[in-house]
């Protein structure tokens, strides 16, 4: 007789360390990708059956306890912020932009302006003066610096000279060959600024 597979939930549950954080987080321990800003994932479903398919791990957490799968267009947000929670227990209600939610552990349902507006609350969120465009513009590739560059400095100061000279825009464009708006934003400084 073939080993009996194990459940989603059973593997799900299998990488949750329930220690509880000072906060109260349950970790997750098993895959968290690269570039995924910490939080996990899990496969669910089967290959055989063509249902595989990988899931972060707290949409899992979620969707287990509301008993459903996660709304279209809804995100499951955390109370906590960290990214590697997922609490899923103690059914209660959170508060968001004025409107309650019910939570569930520290997850919730929400949208994406529920999750903006709860990062907004708790301070989280970047104003545009502490952008690091704002702190380092230095770090900022612009012009010829940059990988794509199609023009050099003196090609957007003679595209410049020549649309003052009476040179039409679309003309350019089909000498350079590139669309009309290019030619439309250097002229008008929407693009290459640095340069005048």
């Amino acid at each position: 007789m073939p080993p009996k597979r194990s459940t989603d939930l059973e593997r799900f549950l299998s990488y949750v360390d329930r220690t509880s954080t000072p906060e109260g987080c349950w970790r997750w321990t098993g895959y968290i990708p690269p570039n995924s800003y910490g939080y996990g994932a899990i496969g669910v479903g089967m290959r055989s059956t063509g249902t595989f398919k990988m899931q972060t791990a707290h949409r899992f957490a979620l969707a287990y306890a509301l008993g459903r799968p996660i709304q279209p267009k809804m995100f499951a947000c955390h109370t906590c912020d960290n990214p590697s929670c997922v609490r899923y227990e103690s059914e209660g209600w959170y508060e968001v932009n004025g409107i309650l939610r019910r939570s569930y552990g520290h997850l919730f349902e929400g949208t994406t302006q529920d999750n903006t507006a709860d990062r907004h609350a708790k301070g989280r969120s970047c104003p545009g003066h502490l952008n690091g465009a704002h702190l380092h513009p230095e770090t900022i590739s612009r012009g010829t610096h940059r990988y794509n560059a199609q023009f050099t400095d003196d090609d957007i100061r003679a595209i410049r000279q020549r649309i003052a000279n009476g040179a039409r825009q679309t003309d350019l464009a089909k000498e350079y060959g590139v669309w009309k708006t290019t030619i439309f934003k250097i002229v008008h400084y929407e693009s290459w600024q640095h340069v005048d």
